[in-house]
């Protein structure tokens, strides 16, 4: 493996080790950000049933999600300007939808 990343590092603008390392933690932070957001809407339907107002907290939870999730990829694409937007943004959605399925095979087993 390490002779796979010196040959790439000389053929690259940019250190491989380093940027692998980076793509993960992007990858993860998706991956929370993921959570979050489908952590809240398994919370939201679990409390629909109860409240006198359900479209309220529907849309309410749907603003607040989603404008929680849209500042977390902004600050993302804020922190780590120095790399490709389009490829940093792919990896971090690719987390995302990670742990909607990871939420949704815990949430139905």
């Amino acid at each position: 493996m390490e002779l796979i990343i010196s040959i790439f590092n000389g053929l690259l603008p940019v250190n491989l080790s380093s940027f692998l390392g980076t793509m993960i933690l992007i990858f993860f932070l998706g991956f929370a950000i993921g959570l979050g957001y489908f952590g809240g809407l398994w919370l939201t339907l679990k409390k629909l049933p109860q409240t006198s107002h359900p479209y309220r907290l529907m849309i309410g939870s749907f603003i607040l999600r989603l404008m929680i999730t849209l500042c977390c990829f902004y600050g993302l694409i804020y922190l780590f300007d120095n790399l490709e937007t389009g490829i940093m943004l792919f990896i971090a959605v690719l987390g995302f939808i990670l742990a909607r399925l990871v939420l949704t095979q815990k949430i139905i087993t």
